[in-house]
């Protein structure tokens, strides 16, 4: 049943984004082309599920939460967008980048219609609804740039500690999935204590989600995943198997040498000094810590017996998943 329900979900929302980009304007073709890709190429939809799971978690119909649903997964879709720019990253779900297949300025521009399209989406709903989700929109799309800011200033850092990282990732990443269930729930009637109770098992899905994308970048199946494995190590990035190594380390001899390795994206010494302390481990460990407490707040709300079972089966997803 668990697997059911998010099934279900995520036929309606692949269903919901074809019709969205069939009535998509076809001029400038300039700028809606990139859109109808990144939209088409598919993707995981954690978010629109999650959307359209906060609604019927609750007993509401799904159906309630499709415009918040299209909402998340359109923000989304602007944020890679940006993202694969700045972080110069060639593929996307196995597929070249947006950039590099229309060029910065139309990935640029493309993001920022969806951007726009995404904040539209909740304009189908009637004032009383809309008027509690936009605040949450808002909230949530000023963090996620908080966290992408976060990020690049990390860039310019020797290290950065496991506090400093998980709260940029919480912003960066994790708000997006909370959100995507307060809205759903919020879009379905729930109760304001309710939905914001579900963001808080959101967020913390999301950091697990994050950790795993951390350790599936250096460690995942390149077939699986659709992306060169290495990427975060090759750009200097401060991921959470780097921040990991700078508290185990410190500023000791061996950790300003890790810190150098890192800067210059040196690639087989960084992953040596990875398997030495363990840090796949580490972070597995870590991720399945999170789940089990996530798995008690799950259980303690007042949730439909198949809804809960549906966020367990989701987390469970999320822990184990290859790509």
């Amino acid at each position: 049943m668990s697997q059911e329900l998010i099934t279900r979900c995520l036929i309606a929302v692949e269903k919901d984004l074809r019709q969205s980009v069939q009535h998509l304007s076809k001029e400038p073709s300039g700028l809606y082309d990139p859109v109808r890709y990144t939209l088409k190429k598919g993707g995981k939809r954690v978010r629109p599920v999650l959307a359209l799971l906060g609604a019927a978690v609750t007993g509401a119909s799904i159906a309630k939460a499709l415009p918040a649903a299209r909402c998340v997964e359109f923000f989304h879709n602007f944020t890679l967008l940006h993202d694969d720019i700045m972080d110069a990253s060639a593929l996307r779900r196995g597929k070249p980048s947006v950039y590099r297949k229309f060029g910065v300025n139309r990935a640029i521009l493309s993001g920022d219609a969806l951007f726009v399209l995404a904040w539209r989406c909740l304009d189908d709903y009637p004032v009383k609804v809309s008027s509690q989700l936009y605040p949450i929109f808002h909230r949530m799309a000023l963090e996620v740039c908080e966290g992408q800011e976060m990020d690049m200033a990390f860039e310019q850092r020797n290290s950065v500690t496991l506090k400093e990282y998980e709260e940029m990732i919480r912003k960066k990443t994790a708000v997006l999935l909370g959100a995507s269930l307060e809205m759903g729930a919020l879009a379905g009637g729930a109760t304001e204590l309710t939905a914001r109770k579900l963001y808080k098992i959101g967020v913390e899905l999301g950091i697990i989600f994050q950790i795993m994308d951390d350790l599936l970048d250096t460690f995942g199946n390149e077939k699986m995943t659709g992306k060169k494995t290495g990427q975060d190590i090759r750009a200097g990035k401060k991921t959470w198997l780097a921040s990991y190594v700078t508290d185990c380390l410190g500023n000791s001899r061996q950790g300003r040498s890790f810190q150098k390795m890192l800067r210059t994206g040196n690639e087989e010494k960084v992953r040596k000094v990875y398997r030495n302390l363990k840090v796949r481990e580490a972070g597995e460990s870590l991720c399945r810590r999170k789940t089990a407490r996530l798995i008690n707040t799950i259980n303690a709300l007042p949730l439909l017996p198949k809804g809960k079972k549906s966020l367990l089966f989701l987390q469970e997803s999320l822990l184990t998943r290859s790509r």
